[in-house]
């Protein structure tokens, strides 16, 4: 029975929590994310892009996952305090893949 109770706790341990707010990817024409209550996000992207996606996000297995009003989903792993992207179709066109986003300000 002992045994039983460890494996989920220490699953449990294994999510990062972030903060919401703002973060900022790094590189020479930054793009900004927004993470607000209710799960919410928008990306305002670089100076060559006028859109700004946004949609619902969750957290799962120290990624975050972010889901637009066209159905792509964007993942970015969560690593210690920054966001690193790592997959997404339509934000793969204007942030490059592996960019880090580090906390800004809530």
């Amino acid at each position: 029975m002992l045994l039983i109770l460890i494996i989920p706790l220490s699953s449990c341990a294994k999510n990062q929590n972030i903060k919401e707010g703002t973060y900022i990817s790094d590189g020479e024409n930054p793009s900004k994310l927004f993470l607000r209550t209710n799960n919410e996000f928008a990306i305002s992207g670089n100076d060559y892009v006028s859109l700004m996606p946004n949609g619902k996000y969750e957290i799962k297995d120290n990624k975050l996952f972010l889901f637009t009003s066209e159905d792509d989903v964007h993942i970015f792993l969560i690593e210690n305090d920054v966001l690193i992207f790592e997959s997404g179709v339509w934000l793969g066109y204007f942030i490059e893949y592996g960019s880090v986003f580090t906390f800004l300000s809530e």
